[in-house]
């Protein structure tokens, strides 16, 4: 019973005592959304783990991370753990899309895109955090900057983005 219990996606662990005379006693521990997982047309509640909790009506979570592609749940985690830990990219995290797969690109504030290569985010998180040259291009706006090629950095306008800022009411 406390397995099948535990495979709800709402609950972490469960707990079955049984108490005398003829009682059970089930305590649950609930899991706490972590993230928006966009999906397509869907948007779906997940917690750390990637493990999907429910779907949600699209925009009515915008308190959450979001994340999206295919994949994204599962590899989420990682992701998040590197974003806490690096406070200037936290502040103006917006969306982080996974691609292919097998790596991500994260969209921030300001309209700055990161493009990063596979397996390299940890580095590329602490060397856009320092005050270097590279972070400093943090600061920018409507830009993309792109690390996937290793030792290689390519840091182009965002024409698009450039536009929808010009658009928008300020």
């Amino acid at each position: 019973a406390r397995e099948r219990i535990e495979r709800l996606p709402w609950v972490k662990t469960a707990s079955i005592n049984r108490v005398f005379p003829g009682a059970l006693k089930i305590h649950i521990t609930e899991r706490k959304p972590a993230a928006l997982w966009i999906k397509g047309d869907r948007e779906y509640l997940i917690d750390v783990t990637g493990r999907v909790l429910s779907a949600v009506t699209p925009g009515s979570q915008t308190q959450l991370p979001r994340i999206a592609g295919d994949g994204a749940a599962a590899e989420a985690r990682d992701l998040f753990d590197l974003i806490l830990r690096y406070p200037r990219i936290k502040k103006r995290f917006e969306l982080a899309e996974r691609v292919g797969g097998r790596r991500w690109t994260l969209r921030l504030s300001d309209g700055v895109t990161v493009h990063f290569g596979s397996d390299r985010e940890a580095n590329a998180f602490a060397a856009l955090s320092s005050d270097a040259d590279l972070g400093a291009l943090l600061l920018g706006r409507d830009i993309i900057i792109d690390l996937r090629t290793p030792g290689r950095i390519t840091v182009r306008r965002d024409n698009e983005a450039a536009a929808a800022a010009a658009l928008s009411p300020t």
